[in-house]
């Protein structure tokens, strides 16, 4: 697979241009509202990661999922269970999906700690669960259409 120089990874001259591409895409959207400094340090890694596949194992990309593992996670991955890698493919401008996986000394024992110190219900509500992602699927087509 050959990655396409038009891609944001590999086209944009700069953070801002990077940002610019990316918040306006469907799943950076969030970024649209973050600082740029938020928005810098959050996409760090993840814009590393696909720089490096871009450059150096466009095959990579040729696996879905692809997975990652994440090592020392838990100081700034851990916050957000690795969402931001799930921008890889956005990065690279092709399809695909990344599964991530955090390892870290103190994660461990924090989720241990989080799931013993948390009252969650006998079994999720599946249809709450269910509407909300209805309403957001919705909200996606309606924003697609406009």
């Amino acid at each position: 697979m050959r990655i396409d120089p038009r891609s944001p990874i590999l086209a944009a001259g700069d953070w801002g241009g990077l940002l610019e591409t990316l918040s306006r895409s469907p799943d950076g959207a969030a970024l649209a509202e973050a600082s740029r400094s938020v928005a810098m340090g959050v996409l760090a890694a993840p814009a590393a990661v696909a720089r490096w596949i871009a450059e150096r194992a466009p095959g990579l990309m040729e696996r879905s999922p692809l997975r990652l593992l994440i090592v020392g996670a838990e100081r700034l991955d851990a916050v957000d269970r690795g969402r931001w890698y799930h921008l890889i493919p956005a990065l690279l401008g092709v399809e695909g999906r990344v599964d991530v996986t955090l390892v870290g000394e103190r994660l461990h024992t924090e989720f241990d700690r989080a799931l013993v110190e948390t009252d969650l219900p006998e079994r999720p509500d599946y249809e709450r669960v269910n509407e909300f992602l209805v309403k957001a699927r919705r909200l996606a087509v309606a924003e697609v259409l406009r």
